[in-house]
């Protein structure tokens, strides 16, 4: 798996430096942002597993932040860190969607454990994740530049990881699961349509017809046109 990244957001420099040292003596990689805006900037260019957020701050706080995370659809847990008199502005922060609140001075010993059961409940069992990793491919087998690469980003799993799981719970590699649900969606349309098989092989992704009919001849068993034929006799007899 990918190494979890933080992001720590306060203000504070000295708070950023304590919090990153406490974090980073996990497996964890930490960066840090100085205040809302530039943590926003850090959210949209790269994925974070966690947020430890600060609510106050300037330029953009943290419920601004919050409310940006939530209308820009940004895939990530938020730990909001509040001070004395502020905690009515926590409450308001669960409601946007953080996950948890820790009371300033922050005790690192329970901040570790709030973000290690975060990142706990992210992570799906290899099964699940085996599955997901499977239903992205058939929702993007049409795609031609279609890569494994383009799974582990998605994912953020590394390509040894995403590999194993094709073997151990699909019991195919990445390839053979593509070629089986290029072959499928264009089983379902050369029965369908009478587009020239040319046509479907592009719309199912595939390079060139040549790889096209291999790939369906080792699905089906038989070449597209033969497919197209047999498909043509069953309608003529029902």
């Amino acid at each position: 798996m990918s190494q979890a990244c933080i992001l720590i957001v306060d203000d504070d420099v000295q708070v950023r430096c304590v919090l990153a040292e406490a974090i980073q003596s996990q497996p964890w990689r930490v960066e840090v942002a100085g205040d809302g805006q530039e943590a926003m900037d850090r959210l949209c260019a790269a994925p974070f597993d966690v947020v430890v957020l600060d609510i106050m701050m300037p330029r953009l706080d943290g419920l601004r932040v919050l409310e940006a995370i939530r209308e820009r659809g940004i895939r990530t847990d938020v730990v909001v860190l509040t001070g004395y008199g502020t905690v009515e502005r926590a409450v308001r922060a669960m409601k946007l969607g953080a996950r948890d609140f820790l009371m300033k001075p922050v005790n690192l010993s329970g901040l570790i454990a709030v973000i290690r059961r975060l990142l706990a409940e992210r992570l799906p069992t290899p099964h699940c994740l085996a599955d997901r990793l499977d239903r992205f491919l058939r929702e993007h087998a049409d795609q031609p530049a279609l890569h494994l690469t383009d799974l582990c980003a998605h994912f953020r799993i590394s390509i040894r990881y995403a590999s194993r799981l094709f073997h151990d719970y699909l019991n195919a590699s990445f390839l053979e699961r593509l070629g089986h649900h290029r072959a499928e969606r264009a089983r379902g349309l050369i029965a369908s349509t009478d587009d020239p098989l040319y046509l479907i092989a592009e719309q199912c992704g595939f390079a060139n017809a040549r790889r096209f009919s291999e790939a369906f001849r080792r699905q089906e068993g038989v070449p597209p046109r033969k497919y197209r034929e047999i498909c043509a006799d069953e309608r003529k007899t029902s």
